[in-house]
């Protein structure tokens, strides 16, 4: 036989052989699968044997007792459900580990027969009710001496604190005092200026309220109060002398008369505000907001505005004498008859402002917005209006020179009606 034949051969013989490998080995693996099945089966068989006989013998014991029981009562009529439920409380003590016996007697024999006897009167279900409902109406009725003791607590605070360089817990007890809580029946509307994330404004707020209380007259010299939210505040003819109000937010507050001497209000938000004859001298107001504030008749000397948006703000005979008031936002204020004698508003922006009457004399207004400002009978005597923007403002009887005028800008386009004449000619640039 050629070779190449007999390989032929012995590889059939090799796979006939592997075949019947693979077959021998799926019948052993199937056999084993079968004595698996058959073995769980009579595992479950037995315990399931087993827990009936222990629900018999259960059962059993259950009867038994129940039967000793109802003999040794002398065999009672109608009571066998009566004696079965107590041959199984019976037994299941006899299980409970001897560690926790005394505890299940305790819950057996005096906790659970009291509950249900409890459970049967009628007048411990009423005295429940009643004792809920008076506990209610007590709540209710003590609101106001719990708001009372409340204010009193945070006065408390404040006044220990006084003095203090730091907060002392003055900050939140001021906003609590300063704030609207809820009060009974609790349904209702309230319309008042009310505090978001950064800002207040007037809006409606669900539930009947308590009224702020008034801080007028409040006395914190020195305090730490940075970031306080007191929008709508009553702080008339507080003294906050050197206090640090950073970032604070008194959005809507009533600060007429106030002494804020030397205080610290950098970043912080006045709009609305009313600064009637509020005294501010020395203080720092750089980056704060004044828009629409109300500062007639204050005094500002020597305190610092710069980048201070005072836009709308009324101004009327305040003292802003020596004031820097570098880049602030004058734009529609009313100066009328304010002291700005010696103030610094460099690249301040006074377009529609309202400078009728007041004193500029020698002022350095370099680069200053007057678009549409009125100016009409300002004392402008040795002020500097180089590269100022005079377009369409209102020179009317101002106490100033040719030369002044000329070396502003758009001059020509000024309207002037004064007892000076102004030569309209072409403006040539400055140098």
């Amino acid at each position: 036989m050629p070779l190449i034949d007999r390989l032929r051969e012995q590889w059939r013989l090799m796979r006939a052989e592997r075949a019947r490998g693979e077959e021998s080995r799926r019948q052993v693996f199937a056999q084993l699968e079968e004595i698996k099945n058959n073995e769980r089966k009579r595992i479950e068989d037995i315990r399931r044997i087993e827990s009936q006989q222990a629900v018999e013998e259960r059962r059993q014991q259950i009867q038994e007792q129940a039967y000793l029981l109802w003999k040794a009562d002398g065999k009672p009529e109608g009571k066998d459900e009566y004696y079965w439920e107590l041959a199984i409380e019976k037994i299941k003590g006899r299980n409970v580990p001897t560690v926790y016996k005394p505890y299940y007697l305790l819950e057996r024999r005096i906790l659970e027969p009291m509950d249900g006897w409890i459970s049967r009167q009628a007048f411990f279900t009423i005295a429940a009710q009643l004792a809920i409902l008076v506990a209610i109406i007590a709540f209710i009725g003590s609101e106001n001496t719990r708001r009372n003791n409340e204010v009193f607590t945070a006065w408390q605070t404040i006044t220990s604190a006084h003095e203090q360089p730091g907060s002392g817990g003055r900050i939140q007890a001021l906003e609590f005092l300063n704030s609207r809580p809820l009060r009974f029946p609790w349904i209702g509307w309230t319309r008042d200026l009310f505090s978001d994330v950064k800002e207040c404004r007037i809006k409606f707020i669900f539930g009947r309220r308590w009224k702020r209380k008034t801080l007028a007259g409040l006395s914190n010299p020195n305090a730490y109060l940075v970031e306080i939210y007191l929008c709508g505040a009553d702080l008339r003819g507080a003294n906050l002398q050197d206090a640090n109000l950073g970032e604070a937010n008194l959005q809507g507050a009533d600060l007429r008369g106030a002494n804020l001497q030397d205080t610290n209000l950098e970043g912080a938000n006045l709009q609305g505000a009313d600064l009637w004859r509020a005294n501010l001298q020395d203080a720092y107001l750089g980056m704060a907001n004044l828009q629409d504030v109300e500062l007639n008749e204050s005094n500002l000397q020597d305190a610092s505005l710069w980048m201070a948006n005072l836009q709308d703000a009324n101004l009327m005979g305040a003292n802003f004498q020596d004031a820097f008031l570098w880049g602030a936002n004058l734009q529609g204020v009313n100066l009328m008859g304010a002291n700005l004698q010696g103030v610094n508003l460099v690249g301040a922006n006074l377009q529609d402002a309202d400078l009728g009457l007041v004193n500029l004399q020698g002022v350095n207004l370099s680069g200053v917005n007057l678009q549409d400002a009125s100016l009409w009978r300002a004392n402008l005597q040795d002020a500097s209006l180089w590269r100022a923007n005079l377009q369409d403002a209102n020179l009317g009887d101002a106490s100033l020179t040719n030369k002044q005028i000329k070396s502003a800008c758009f001059w020509e386009k000024a309207i002037y009606r004064g007892y000076w004449d102004v030569e309209m000619e072409a403006r040539t640039p400055i140098q």
